[in-house]
C-alpha cells in the first residue's frame, strides 16, 4: 500500500507577523510591494527550518490570501527592487504587465513613461503594455511562463495528502531548483 503523507509542519508566527499579515491583507490600497517585501523578510527569516511551501502556506492561512497570490506578489518583489520602483511612476500591475518581457522588462518601463503625454500625462494600462510587448516580441521566451507553470505543479503535489512523503520531499528539491532559475 502507499505511504501515509505524515501532515505539514505548522509555523506558529509571532503576534507582530500575524498582525502585520492580517493588516496588508485586508488593506485594500496598492500594498502589493508590502506584502511582497514581508514574504521576502519571512522566507529570509524562517527558511532555514520551513520550506518555502510552509512558509507560504501558512502567511496564507493567517492574512487568508491564496499561496499563488503570496507567491506572485515575492516574485515581483524579487525582480524590481526598491529602488527601481521609485524610478518608475508605474502601478505594480503595470511593472508585472512590464516583466512579461522578461529581462527586457525596463525598456518597457521606459516606454511607458516616455509615452505618458499620450496618455492624459498617466502610463499606458495594462493592457496597452502587454499589447505593446507582444507586438514587438512575438519570439517572447516561453520558459519562465511554463517554470512558473512547473512551480504550480510542484505546489500541488506538495499540498496532496495521497503523495508519499519521499516524492513530496523530491519535488521540494525540484522546486527549490526551478525557483532559482526565475531570480
Amino acid at each position: 500500500m502507499g505511504e501515509e503523507r505524515v501532515s505539514a509542519r505548522r509555523i506558529v508566527f509571532p503576534e507582530d507577523v500575524i498582525q502585520e499579515a492580517i493588516q496588508l491583507s485586508e488593506d485594500h490600497s496598492d500594498n502589493s510591494w508590502r506584502m511582497g517585501d514581508f514574504v521576502i523578510k519571512q522566507m529570509a527569516a524562517l527558511s532555514q527550518v520551513y520550506t518555502k511551501g510552509e512558509i507560504r502556506r501558512g502567511l496564507a492561512e493567517i492574512s487568508k490570501l491564496n499561496v499563488e497570490t503570496l507567491r506572485d506578489r515575492e516574485r515581483i518583489s524579487l525582480r524590481i527592487p526598491p529602488c527601481k520602483r521609485e524610478y518608475y511612476p508605474l502601478l505594480y500591475s503595470q511593472y508585472r504587465a512590464c516583466l512579461s518581457a522578461g529581462d527586457q522588462w525596463e525598456q518597457y518601463a521606459d516606454w511607458a513613461v516616455t509615452s505618458m503625454d499620450d496618455y492624459n500625462g498617466n502610463p499606458p494600462s495594462v493592457a496597452v503594455i502587454r499589447a505593446k510587448i507582444k507586438g514587438e516580441n512575438n519570439s517572447a521566451p516561453e520558459w519562465p511562463r511554463r517554470i512558473e507553470r512547473m512551480l504550480d505543479i510542484c505546489d500541488a503535489i506538495g499540498c496532496d495528502k495521497k503523495t508519499p512523503e519521499r516524492i513530496v520531499s523530491e519535488v521540494a528539491k525540484i522546486r527549490v531548483q526551478l525557483g532559482k532559475l526565475l531570480v
